[in-house]
């Protein structure tokens, strides 16, 4: 079976809190309507705003010797998600709450490893998820498939690579002062731990 198979016909293994309502944790008829939720949410977005509001704030967070990862990486690209989403639509399902919170979340994690990688030339942020096969939680590989495949491809890739570059494009003013890089302790995830860029 090969890994789109897998993404798009084996379920996830269900997380037992708030995440359970959340797409990405979803399986067929659920994964399809929450899954619309995220769409119907990032396509408010104009991703020029974005890209100028992500340009904006990380330009005001570069002076001196920044550490990009604990002040940047993850700050803007959940900022700038805040604040062009606004606030939760009154009345809100738990499921449509859950999901506005999954964008955010995704923003926080994923995006900051794309950041700190492009920034020290690693490509690889995304390596792997779970799966469930015969009631055992299997471990897929994501190598060439980092933003997923077919229905469960990731319907903020264009968003989050537009947040991305403008970060980048202020970061890369900078000079890259960290010799040796840590990676924080994901299973799933390739996020540096602190990269610090000077900007004198």
């Amino acid at each position: 079976m090969d890994v789109a198979t897998l993404l798009n016909e084996l379920p996830p293994p269900v997380p037992q809190d708030g995440r359970a309502l959340m797409a990405r944790f979803s399986f067929g008829a659920e994964h399809a309507r929450r899954r619309a939720i995220v769409v119907d949410e990032l396509a408010r977005i104009d991703v020029r705003e974005a890209v100028q509001l992500a340009r904006e704030r990380t330009l005001a967070l570069a002076k001196g010797r920044v550490d990009v990862m604990a002040t940047i990486a993850r700050a803007v690209p959940v900022g700038v998600l805040d604040t062009l989403l606004g606030e939760p639509h009154a009345g809100a399902t738990a499921e449509g709450r859950a999901n506005r919170a999954g964008i955010l979340l995704q923003a926080r994690d994923a995006t900051a490893g794309l950041i700190g990688n492009a920034l020290i030339d690693d490509a690889q942020t995304v390596r792997n998820t779970r799966r469930m096969r015969d009631g055992e939680e299997i471990v897929v590989d994501l190598a060439g498939l980092p933003f997923g495949a077919g229905a469960r491809a990731c319907p903020g890739r264009e968003l989050a690579l537009a947040i991305a570059d403008a970060v980048l494009d202020v970061l890369r003013t900078g000079r890259v002062v960290s010799t040796e890089v840590e990676y924080e302790d994901w299973p799933n995830l390739r996020i540096p731990a602190r990269l610090e860029v000077d900007f004198a």
